[in-house]
C-alpha cells in the first residue's frame, strides 16, 4: 500500500508553498487509520487499527524507526517527544516516548 504524504510545516508564507517541498509515496504494509505530523515535523505517525500497530516513520532520514505493537491504535498525537495512541476498543490512552526507545510509559485507562 502507498501513502502519499504532504507535509504542510514546510509550507512558508501563508499559502505560498516552500518550492523544496514534495509529495512522495510511502511503502507501507498495512491499511492507515489516521496519520499525524509530529509537533517539530520529524515524525510521521500512522496508525493501523486492524493490524494493531502504529508506524513511526522519521521525514528527516527517510525511513521507519519503529513499529509499535498496541490494541486497536484509532487516533495519534505527537508531542514534544511522545506518540500517544487513543485505543479504540479497550478504552485507553497509551503514551510512548522517543527517549525511551519508543517504549510505553504510561497508559491512561478511561471510565466507560
Amino acid at each position: 500500500m502507498q501513502v502519499v504524504v504532504f507535509v504542510p510545516a514546510l509550507c512558508r508564507g501563508g499559502t505560498e508553498l516552500d518550492p523544496n517541498v514534495t509529495f512522495e509515496a510511502l511503502d507501507i504494509d498495512d491499511p492507515v487509520t489516521f496519520m499525524e505530523l509530529s509537533d517539530d515535523g520529524v515524525y510521521l505517525i500512522l496508525s493501523h487499527q486492524a493490524e494493531n500497530t502504529v508506524t513511526i516513520y522519521n521525514t528527516h532520514d527517510d525511513e521507519i524507526v519503529t513499529v509499535l505493537e498496541t490494541p486497536s491504535p484509532r487516533n495519534v498525537l505527537g508531542r514534544d517527544g511522545h506518540v500517544i495512541v487513543a485505543d479504540n476498543v479497550t478504552g485507553t490512552i497509551s503514551i510512548f516516548s522517543a527517549e525511551k526507545e519508543w517504549s510505553r510509559i504510561k497508559e491512561i485507562r478511561l471510565p466507560k
